[in-house]
């Protein structure tokens, strides 16, 4: 499609008029699609490797969203160098999981140690100081109450 430069502003305008008139609120409500609900204990390096395997991800091929439910906050902190991201551990029978939330520091005022959430990740392995460990990439989190 082409639009010529002096019909942008009548093109805007009636884009938004059309808006308007047959969109609802709930039309713009991000949703989120989980495609598993997992336990901690089943992310496992195979897992991830597995996963890795339909790489590469983007729009015509999205990541998969797993859905952990009823995890205890251990600990939590902000990261990176402007501290923007989170880092957050947590428990689940016995088992310790480590999540990572770029641009997620935001949370850290309304969290605690020892709150009940769930959270929508995406598994990867996290390569550093050339030890490599499993690393749940933040997708959403909700404390329970």
């Amino acid at each position: 499609m082409t639009l010529k430069n002096e019909h942008i502003e009548k093109f805007r305008r009636a884009l938004l008029e059309f808006a308007s008139e047959n969109l609802k609120d709930d039309d713009l409500v991000k949703v989120l699609k989980i495609d598993v609900v997992l336990e901690p204990k089943d992310v496992t390096d195979e897992l991830v490797q597995k996963l890795n395997a339909f790489e590469p991800f983007g729009p015509g091929n999205p990541s998969v969203n797993f859905l952990l439910s009823d995890l205890v906050v251990e600990q939590l902190k902000t990261v990176g160098a402007t501290s923007k991201h989170l880092k957050v551990h947590t428990s689940s029978a016995g088992k310790i999981s480590e999540f990572i939330g770029f641009n997620h520091a935001y949370r850290l005022s309304s969290l605690r140690p020892g709150d009940r959430v769930d959270i929508v990740a995406e598994p990867s392995h996290n390569h550093w100081n050339g030890t490599r460990k499993i690393q749940l990439k933040i997708k959403d989190l909700k404390k329970l109450t």
